[in-house]
């Protein structure tokens, strides 16, 4: 992982076959909101970030901006034993010190010791790295899509993967940048399909944050639920 932490819009999208019709404004607000919900959790996601879910018949896509490639470091903090636990007669560590050090990681004299309600005791501090956006965008992906509401599973080919519909696509790209992993037995890349007949042939997707826009000019489709109904009701 880079040093520096560069923020920017991240777009993922899982292509099915065709998915149920009275569930797809559901399972795409429920997967976007279940991505971001995971994303902010390990904070890689910025206060500001805007959220935005598309759904078609044949594809569940979030797009949610300000996503950083690194998670900020947090401190980390545990409680050892009681300084009258941990320390002898002579004042030399006891097993229970020794062993909370050695636990954590560091000498006994890199322990620090605080008041507590119950008295003095040892504590371990340090700063543990922020996880980085590549090694955990797979696994969050796939436990997101794992959480929908889903009234029954399929299993498609040899694999092992099971979703409401085989899925044949995936696309991760964090800003111009392809985000490795596999979900679904799927290894992610840049290319998409558009519309069935419209569309031209696979397109190649430059940047997550023209996503809509490169769909509807290249492909033919309207990947937002809400724009292309109110296009219909206005039809």
């Amino acid at each position: 992982a880079s040093g520096r932490m560069s923020t920017d819009t991240l777009l993922v999208e899982i292509r099915t076959e065709e998915l149920p019709p009275k569930a797809l404004a559901r399972l795409g607000k429920a997967f976007a909101d279940a991505l971001r919900g995971a994303l902010g959790q390990d904070g890689f996601v910025e206060a500001d970030s805007a959220l935005e879910w598309f759904a078609t018949p044949r594809r569940l896509a979030v797009a949610l901006t300000r996503v950083r490639d690194t998670a900020p470091d947090a401190p980390i903090e545990r409680q050892g034993p009681l300084a009258k636990s941990a320390l002898d007669a002579n004042g030399q560590p006891t097993q229970a010190l020794v062993g909370f050090a050695r636990k954590s990681g560091v000498a006994v004299d890199a322990l620090e010791q605080r008041d507590t309600p119950k008295g003095k005791a040892f504590f371990y501090r340090a700063m543990a790295k922020g996880a980085v956006l590549d090694e955990i965008l797979a696994p969050k992906v796939e436990a997101a899509l794992k959480g929908l509401p889903i009234p029954k599973v399929m299993r498609w080919g040899a694999g092992e993967a099971e979703f409401v519909r085989p899925a044949h696509g995936l696309v991760m790209l964090h800003g111009s940048r392809i985000v490795p992993g596999s979900v679904l037995g799927l290894a992610s890349g840049r290319t998409t399909l558009g519309h069935r007949a419209l569309s031209a042939g696979p397109l190649t997707l430059s940047d997550a944050g023209d996503y809509a826009r490169m769909l509807r000019v290249g492909g033919h489709v309207i990947a937002s639920f809400e724009t292309r109904r109110r296009a219909i009701a206005e039809g």
